[in-house]
């Protein structure tokens, strides 16, 4: 969730490659490949759209906050106070992620089933995640799925037709904010800085002069009391409290379905909120929530300058306000009644005539699936920051590009960065470490980040001493002279 772009099954395109009369982009007739792929893209597809929301996008900030924790802790060593910060962040996070993720994959899920349109493979990927997703959260799953079910179930009485995508992800993004407190965001931004205290004054003037008067917004000063007041800690909900809220209103609404069916997403989304005043209010906040959204941006681009002073390029604004989902077209025939059924999804960049030409030349021939490849390069971007926890080896990330006219195309370098900060704070969150995420994939050589990696597994060793107690902690591969 924090590391940029979508998972995409790379095995399937494993024998991709750019066509040889240059057109950057590849046509297979393969009717099964092509019913699995848009399965797995109708699934991949909710994400992508529930991850632009409020709690994804605080996530994202507290995590922007992480980062910068552990650039101070290489400037200035192991601080307790840094350290219990780390904890305390990344322990919110995790608070957050198991508050949200269930009900991100059963929206994902219940999507995919009711589009299925027939297609076996759809059906079959929601029931197994559902399956999969039960063992892993066991009876709150259940219980939120139980839920969901109801009222997906309920509105499409009312609404005597199915319902809608976007009403999907509208209910679902209404339920997640549930896990947070929208007040604690406005205590969060809108704080300022504590007052230099006096005895810490003279050595601050020294050290980091009077920022106020710095001309250039790229020369922001890393203070570490500015970097500190900028760290605060969420509470965290269940967010079933919002289901039942949401179950509340359709029992006492009482609603008669619809005599004429509500088929767009404005119909039914203005007859959900007829019936349950609270979502009603929800709509209405829309461009509150916005204007708020907006100013956690704001914060994470002022923490990215932040972490820029100490040295680290790390492309937290640009990587994850980028829709690096790749754009993949799919046609499905049906041979008994020639009704052709087209599927896009992604960014069609610059191309999209090409692609309708070419599969135009196609159409009746076959099931296809046209991808956007750049040369010699599978599809997507994809990270796996965490190490392997049996035998400590990273999983080695991968980093694949849409295409050379892709804004992605420039952020290649600076996402190493990031997938090694993120690799880092899950390792320090989770005690098992301390290992670079890079070092396999560059053949042994530095990554760049040897001083960074080595200062965080001494902090660890320190807070030791302190009370932490880490699962496995042993030293980095890497030699202490290699440096960035």
């Amino acid at each position: 969730m924090l590391l940029p772009g979508v998972y995409l099954p790379l095995n399937m395109f494993s024998e991709l490659r750019a066509t040889d009369d240059g057109i950057p982009f590849y046509i297979m007739e393969d009717p099964v490949l092509a019913e699995q792929v848009a399965a797995f893209l109708a699934h991949e597809d909710v994400h992508r759209n529930l991850l632009v929301g409020i709690v994804p996008t605080l996530m994202r900030l507290i995590a922007s906050r992480c980062y910068l924790l552990l650039a101070l802790l290489e400037i200035y060593g192991f601080q307790p106070l840094l350290w219990r910060h780390l904890e305390s962040q990344s322990n919110t996070i995790d608070k957050l992620f198991k508050a949200t993720a269930p009900l991100h994959e059963i929206v994902a899920n219940v999507r995919t089933i009711i589009e299925s349109k027939g297609n076996p493979y759809a059906i079959n990927i929601g029931k197994q995640s559902l399956l999969s997703y039960k063992d892993v959260y066991g009876t709150n799953f259940t219980s939120v799925f139980s839920c969901f079910s109801f009222i997906i179930n309920s509105l499409e009485d009312w609404f005597a037709s199915p319902v809608q995508t976007n009403i999907l992800l509208y209910l679902a993004e209404y339920m997640l904010l549930g896990a947070i407190d929208l007040e604690e965001i406005r205590d969060d931004l809108f704080a300022s800085p504590p007052q230099i205290p006096k005895d810490f004054l003279p050595n601050h003037l020294a050290q980091f002069g009077i920022p106020y008067f710095e001309k250039d917004k790229k020369l922001l000063k890393l203070t570490p009391l500015l970097a500190l007041s900028k760290i605060y800690t969420y509470s965290v909900y269940d967010t079933t409290a919002k289901l039942q809220e949401i179950i509340s209103g359709i029992h006492d609404a009482k609603i008669q379905p619809t005599k004429k069916p509500l088929k767009t997403d404005i119909e039914q989304l203005l007859y959900l909120a007829k019936a349950i005043p609270k979502f009603h209010e929800w709509l209405q906040c829309t461009d509150i929530l916005f204007w708020l959204k907006r100013r956690i941006w704001d914060a994470i681009s002022e923490t990215q300058e932040m972490i820029g002073g100490s040295g680290f390029e790390l492309p937290l604004v640009e990587a994850w306000q980028l829709d690096l989902f790749p754009y993949i077209s799919i046609s499905l025939i049906n041979k008994s009644t020639n009704e052709v059924t087209f599927y896009d999804f992604g960014t069609e960049g610059k191309k999209r005539n090409l692609f309708e030409a070419k599969m135009s030349e196609h159409i009746w021939s076959a099931n296809l699936i046209s991808f956007y490849l750049q040369a010699d390069k599978p599809l997507g971007i994809w990270y796996a920051p965490a190490c392997d926890k049996v035998n400590r080896t990273p999983i080695t990330p991968s980093v694949f590009i849409m295409s050379d006219d892709s804004k992605a195309y420039n952020l290649v370098g600076p996402m190493h960065n990031l997938a090694v900060f993120e690799s880092l704070r899950i390792q320090v969150a989770e005690g098992n470490g301390i290992d670079c995420l890079l070092r396999h994939q560059y053949g042994g050589d530095c990554c760049g980040c040897a001083g960074l990696i080595w200062s965080i597994y001494e902090a660890g060793m320190k807070a030791k001493d302190f009370g932490w107690e880490p699962t496995n902690w042993i030293e980095p591969e890497c030699s202490k002279t290699e440096s960035r």
